[in-house]
């Protein structure tokens, strides 16, 4: 086991190396691909949450308290030396024929909303180049969907990266046991513990 304490024990907002896998099995009976993305050069996730300030008179034009409006969790990742069929799982709107043998294509995707795309993602810390097995070191967003934000860097040093955004929903299916409130993304140990509730079919 690695000598943190869990996945988030990181600088930065920087989870270190890991594997991401896409429609990962959550629980038992559950049908997900637990496709293994390419791998990875440097993950963030970014956790915000937005407040609007609270203004008196009495106070003038200093807030006097501030409100929750808001919450917005992202991922991202640059990925290296994808295939295809990689690129297909994380850019919107793009198509891999016949294993890479048929070429590629992209076609426009307005109108297209989050939610008919959106997938569970898992991330797996690695110690080295082995993936820990203890499921405090197991990351998963239930309600994922990729921003399609690629960036191909044609450059000596990157030029076999990939950049890459996942926007995170909160999850209809999951919530906090305690307070009953929908989950972005819980560890693998606190579904374990109990302290995760599945209550329903992801509503899309």
């Amino acid at each position: 086991m690695s000598n943190v304490a869990n996945i988030f024990d990181r600088e930065n907002g920087s989870i270190g190396p890991v594997n991401i896998y896409i429609d990962p099995v959550i629980e038992t009976g559950d049908t997900g691909t637990n496709t293994l993305l390419a791998k990875t050069q440097g993950t963030t996730l970014r956790d915000i949450t937005e407040k609007s300030d609270i203004v008196w008179d009495q106070n003038g034009t200093s807030p006097a308290n501030k409100v929750a409006t808001g919450h917005t969790v992202e991922l991202d990742a640059s990925i290296v030396g994808a295939t295809l069929e990689q690129l297909a799982v994380v850019i919107q709107g793009f198509t891999s024929y016949t294993g890479g043998a048929g070429g590629a294509t992209k076609r426009s995707v307005i109108g297209q909303d989050d939610l008919t795309i959106s997938t569970p993602i898992e991330l797996v810390l690695l110690t080295g180049d082995v993936e820990e097995t203890d499921n405090a070191f197991k990351l998963i967003l239930p309600n994922a969907a990729i921003m399609s934000e690629p960036e191909w860097a044609f450059n000596a040093a990157d030029q076999r990266v990939v950049s890459i955004k996942f926007f995170c929903y909160k999850s209809a299916r999951y919530t906090d046991t305690a307070t009953g409130g929908q989950l972005y993304y819980f560890t693998r140990d606190a579904l374990d513990a109990g302290n995760v509730t599945i209550v329903t079919a992801e509503t899309k």
